[in-house]
């Protein structure tokens, strides 16, 4: 990302804010004493270090938050936004180059009257659940909501052009597939997942599954552009291909009856993706001979876990954000029980091993925090 500075600042506090091509970035939300922020975060691997590097005020409680590559501004050809989802109908967009912003970039859905509709097709009436942007289509946003409907947005005009009303209550999941960019996948709480073509909205076949629970989190595998994993609130994580509608490849106990809040594939290893549910463990499966196996299983002392995700650059590196207002970042290198495990996968995938100094030790970037009021959301 390009910072912007106020050309009356020091140099001393220009370094401060400088971000290094070596970093990792991370975005969270977070709800104290009734008010919430928008945190970048800054992940400094050599060193182990995280940091809060910029902070944004949000006007209402914070559910989900997406990174966007879209930019507003003709002349640049990618942006950095942070599109946010709150108990509020509207998405924000949030520029995440400039220090200081006092407002967003773009508000959807953004409605001229005071009271809420029943249903409208240009923006939800309810909560925001769910966000997805479409790398593929920069432009494209998807969301999720407790209004019980899925809209298509388009950034360029900020305006709903499409809205999926297929599911009988609220819309808990949306995810873009990456390889086909018209294929969306939804889950909700009326126990079912659906996997939309987009090019035809107004199609009522499209391939659904039957859940045992409401929806937690859903996930296309990276690897596979046919197949995805859905978590759910009973504990169990479904495997399914969607040119079999209604039928699973595997059913997972992953949390003993606990929801799973957290969901993520690895994006350069193949068959690893991470779990995390209320019971406040994380979790690292490996699909390798085709049916799930744990890895390992940890506590992260975050509480209750919100989100958990993959680093999108490093294979070894994930993240978790829970109720206790922490966030930890974890270096699977770091650890003596997957060090090995990792080590072998990525020269099986001649990805190279980061040299840096090895310490069995969990990094964490610790919120002044404890109130199960607090609500972390970890993003790319």
């Amino acid at each position: 990302p390009y910072i912007l500075i106020k050309e009356e600042e020091e140099e001393e506090e220009e370094e401060d804010v400088e971000i290094r091509d070596t970093d990792h970035l991370l975005l969270a939300t977070k709800t104290e004493d009734d008010i919430s922020h928008l945190e970048v975060y800054v992940y400094e691997p050599e060193d182990h270090n995280l940091y809060v590097h910029h902070d944004i005020m949000l006007p209402s409680f914070p559910l989900c938050v997406e990174w966007i590559g879209y930019s507003f501004d003709e002349t640049k050809p990618f942006g950095n936004m942070a599109a946010v989802g709150t108990l509020d109908p509207e998405i924000e967009i949030w520029n995440l180059d400039v220090l200081d912003v006092m407002f967003p970039q773009a508000i959807l859905g953004e409605s001229k009257k005071s009271k809420k509709s029943k249903k409208s097709k240009s923006r939800h009436v309810d909560s925001v659940l769910s966000l997805s942007w479409n790398a593929n289509h920069s432009n494209v946003l998807a969301s999720g909501s407790a209004d019980k409907t899925v809209k298509l947005w388009d950034l360029s005009s900020q305006t709903a052009v499409a809205s999926l009303d297929y599911h009988k209550d609220k819309v808990q999941a949306v995810q873009w597939n990456e390889k086909q960019s018209a294929i969306l996948l939804t889950g909700s709480y009326d126990k079912t997942a659906v996997c939309a073509d987009v090019r035809d909205v107004e199609s009522k076949t499209q391939p659904t599954w039957n859940l045992p629970a409401d929806v937690e989190c859903l996930k296309w595998n990276p690897f596979d552009e046919n197949k995805f994993l859905v978590s759910l609130e009973n504990g169990h994580v479904m495997y399914a291909d969607v040119r079999q509608p209604g039928q699973f490849i595997f059913t997972l106990n992953a949390h003993d009856d606990k929801p799973v809040s957290a969901l993520d594939w690895n994006y350069k290893l193949p068959n690893i993706f991470i779990t995390g549910a209320v019971d406040k463990t994380v979790k690292i499966w490996d699909l390798a001979t085709g049916s799930p196996s744990c890895i390992d299983s940890k506590d992260l002392e975050v509480g209750k876990v919100f989100a958990s995700s993959f680093c999108c650059d490093s294979p070894f590196l994930f993240a978790a954000g829970g109720n206790k207002g922490k966030i930890k970042v974890m270096d699977l290198l770091n650890v003596n029980s997957t060090r090995p495990i990792f080590q072998e996968k990525a020269k099986e995938m001649n990805i190279p091993i980061p040299e840096r100094p090895i310490h069995d030790q969990m990094n964490s970037m610790e919120l002044d925090s404890s109130s199960d009021e607090s609500h972390d959301e970890i993003g790319h």
